[in-house]
């Protein structure tokens, strides 16, 4: 389930293939662009952390490229700036 360690990792795309989950990139704080676009329809839930405040860049953002793809369910948190431990 986990994406392999890169540490200097800051653009991956994986457009074009037959995702049907996200794999965790949790601990690659660099990444600054996931680009997701077309799952050839695959992909329909996401369930994706990513805290930002690992983000070592000056933005904290982490872009996404959802396109073509059908979206019907999504966590919450996908959308935090921060993820809250409790």
């Amino acid at each position: 389930d986990n994406f392999p360690y890169l540490p200097n990792l800051n653009i991956l795309d994986l457009s074009d293939n037959y995702l049907s989950k996200v794999p965790s990139f949790s601990k690659h704080s660099k990444l600054t662009y996931l680009n997701l676009k077309n799952q050839n329809d695959k992909l329909n839930v996401l369930f994706f952390e990513y805290d930002s405040t690992n983000n070592q860049n000056n933005n904290n953002i982490l872009e996404i490229d959802l396109t073509d793809n059908n979206i019907e369910l999504y966590s919450n948190k996908l959308f935090c700036s921060k993820i809250i431990q409790n």
